[in-house]
């Protein structure tokens, strides 16, 4: 690739907002006092900033020199890597899991992890082969590409034309346009616009196309001059967060870029993912495969009432599931959100919508209620099964659902659960006791002392016998460094931790 220079600027480029810069004599800046000579002792001077520094003909950057022979073998130098792999193994892809979980009978098959290197393609280095030579040319703080993105990042217009004009890049204008929007440079990104840039390539390592990251940083005007450029509104991409701009915006409170988004014409439910240029080769994701995760679903786990108004007066669907089959009314649940969960019931919302899975990968209104832990809500499901004449809770579901409401650390979940109306018989429950030990484990290694205790005294009721491993119970805590978790256990089970 050519280096970009300033035969790469747009036609006519002087008329716009750079003209007064690039009209300047190249390179102007403030004089600099002479260097120190005989009459002047050192330091007497304050030096120019380095990237500012007046150069008249700037020279390209020259390239390192090749590593010496035993590189390799000198201390703490770089592990390489084999050609076309990356540090940590090839990317992992995200695919539609829910499809994935379908096809794979209840086994969660999710292509993200099936993510492999090809037959024939670069993989791990074999046992006694060669290392990969070290690269010729290894960037530093002084690559041209380095000091121009750093320069993009703190604003500093003056140095990025500087170093633009230089001859001396190897990137274009679509490699920088990621740094101009993910720092929030308006004009930089103007200008890179103007010099060729895709509003719609990708602007961040992971993926989100610029629409979604500009609503990732809740910016306002970025949106705007996106749109005006020919940016999709609906962009989202599999290998970036997996939501489009509109559900993005919705991670800060303020609702000025969401609003705007929404009377632009942003797409209110699931957008289909449209391939770009460099997918055509992916076969894990179908064409037409829903967004995992849409407006609704966001404002309700975030309980943003304004937000789902407006959604629901767009005609919203309710009924879309993520790929972890959770409708709007489950994320609202998921998040304890009572006051969204009536709302959407009062819009025609399921409170218990059909189950998933079966075991530990359950997934129901039930298991989302008790992660959520407002008893308000796990009422609401309890009420609804019995409107329908249902049994509150098959054993299975029940086991699941205490497991999440004790990772997640909510007490009173876990209390209600056990409780009489679901008529828990944990004993009959397959492998019930080393569940019933990695729920306490689990509780004393985030020093839930509140938990622990309602834990002991639930096993206590449904185990005849219940005695806890004191001495490996007491270990765990000391793991995770837990002393209020040592000390109860200590007290309340007389355990000398000196004994051997």
């Amino acid at each position: 690739m050519s280096a970009p220079n300033g035969n790469n600027l747009p036609p006519n480029y002087p008329s716009s907002a750079y003209s007064h810069l690039l009209n300047q004599a190249p390179h102007q800046a403030p004089q600099q006092p002479a260097p120190p000579g005989p009459q002047q002792a050192p330091g007497q001077q304050n030096a120019a900033p380095r990237m500012l520094q007046p150069q008249p003909q700037p020279q390209p950057m020259q390239p390192m020199q090749p590593q010496p022979a035993g590189y390799q073998n000198m201390p703490n130098a770089p592990a390489p890597f084999p050609a076309g792999v990356e540090a940590g193994g090839p990317p992992e892809l995200r695919g539609d899991r829910k499809r994935d979980r379908e096809e794979g009978e209840g086994e969660v098959n999710d292509r993200a992890k099936r993510a492999r290197v090809e037959p024939g393609a670069a993989g791990p280095v074999a046992a006694g082969a060669a290392p990969a030579p070290v690269p010729a040319y290894m960037p530093d703080e002084n690559d041209p590409d380095t000091m121009c993105r750093a320069a993009i990042r703190s604003g500093n217009a003056d140095a990025f034309l500087q170093i633009w004009q230089s001859g001396t890049l190897e990137g274009g204008a679509d490699n920088f346009f990621a740094t101009a929007v993910g720092a929030g440079q308006i004009e930089i990104a103007r200008f890179l616009l103007e010099a060729g840039a895709d509003p719609n390539g990708d602007a961040d390592d992971d993926g989100d196309p610029p629409i979604v990251v500009a609503a990732q940083n809740n910016d306002l005007a970025m949106a705007q001059l996106l749109l005006e450029q020919g940016a999709d509104i609906n962009a989202w991409h599999v290998d970036g967060s997996e939501m489009g701009a509109l559900a993005a915006s919705l991670r800060h409170p303020d609702l000025a870029l969401f609003k705007f988004l929404l009377a632009q014409g942003a797409n209110t439910g699931a957008v289909t993912w449209r391939r770009r240029v460099g997918d055509a080769e992916r076969e894990e994701i179908e064409d037409g495969s829903g967004m995992p995760y849409t407006p609704l679903m966001m404002a309700a786990g975030s309980g943003n009432i304004e937000a789902i108004q407006l959604l629901l007066d767009k005609g919203v669907d309710l009924t879309t599931q993520d790929q972890d089959f959770c409708d709007a009314f489950r994320h609202a649940a998921k998040s304890g959100q009572l006051a969204v969960c009536q709302l959407l019931v009062q819009h025609g919302a399921e409170v218990d919508a059909e189950s998933w899975g079966d075991g530990a990968r359950i997934v129901t209104s039930l298991t989302c209620a008790a992660e959520g832990g407002n008893l308000a809500i796990l009422q609401m499901v309890v009420d609804a099964r019995r409107q329908a004449q249902a049994k509150l809770a098959e054993p299975g579901e029940l086991v699941a659902a205490i497991e999440i409401a004790v990772k997640a650390g909510k007490v009173n979940s876990v209390l209600t659960l056990c409780s009489q109306q679901f008529e828990l018989e944990l004993i009959a429950q397959p492998f019930a006791m080393k569940k019933a030990k990695e729920w306490m484990v689990t509780a004393i290694r985030a020093g839930n002392l509140t938990m622990m205790e309602a834990l002991h005294s639930i096993l206590q009721s449904q185990f005849a016998g219940w005695q806890l491993d004191g001495h490996a119970m007491c270990l765990e805590a000391m793991a995770a460094q837990q002393q209020d978790a040592l000390a109860w256990l200590v007290h309340n089970f007389r355990i000398d931790i000196n004994a051997p």
